[in-house]
Formats: C-alpha cells, sequence, structure tokens
C-alpha cells in the first residue's frame, strides 16, 4: 500500500466525516435551540440545505468505502446504513 494512496483516502474520508458532523451539529443546533438562531427568515432553506448536506456526506463516505477501502486499507466495507461508529469493517480474510 502507498503511502500517498492511504494519505490521500484518508484525508477524503476525514473531510467527509467532517461534512457530517458540521451539517449534524448544525441542524441539532436549529431543532434543539431555535431562539439561539433569532429571527432568520431563511431557516427552513437553510436546514433544508443542511439535510442535503447530510446526506451528501454520507453517500460520499459510503462510496468511498465501497469501493475503494479494499485496495487502499486492505479491507471490504459493508454498509449498514447505522451511524458512524456502528460501522462494520471486514477484512478480506475474515467470513460475513
Amino acid at each position: 500500500m502507498s503511502c500517498v494512496k492511504h494519505a490521500l483516502y484518508e484525508a477524503l474520508e476525514q473531510k467527509y466525516i467532517s461534512d457530517k458532523a458540521e451539517a449534524i451539529a448544525m441542524l441539532k443546533l436549529a431543532f434543539d435551540n431555535a431562539v439561539a438562531i433569532g429571527d432568520h427568515p431563511t431557516l427552513l432553506a437553510d436546514m433544508d440545505k443542511l439535510v442535503c448536506q447530510l446526506a451528501q456526506a454520507e453517500e460520499n463516505i459510503e462510496s468511498l468505502r465501497n469501493n475503494f477501502a479494499e485496495d487502499v486499507v486492505g479491507g471490504t466495507y459493508r454498509g449498514t446504513g447505522r451511524r458512524l461508529d456502528d460501522i462494520a469493517w471486514v477484512e478480506k480474510n475474515d467470513s460475513v
């Protein structure tokens, strides 16, 4: 495995994870503490953009892992549709 290849993969993965975390944090702020946002006439439109950002980040993470994890990090990703901390990684030689 190339050190550069691994570094590029990790950078992309971390970017998408960061995008997801940012969208979740902002949506939680909007849902849990709308008073902190104040008079915000475009709140729903902004929240819609955050949901799109969240969905895109989740799709990007899954796509990256499904298509490149085996080649780059030596394992195959099996998406579970669950939260990031519940994602299942299966080593090449493990039975599924």
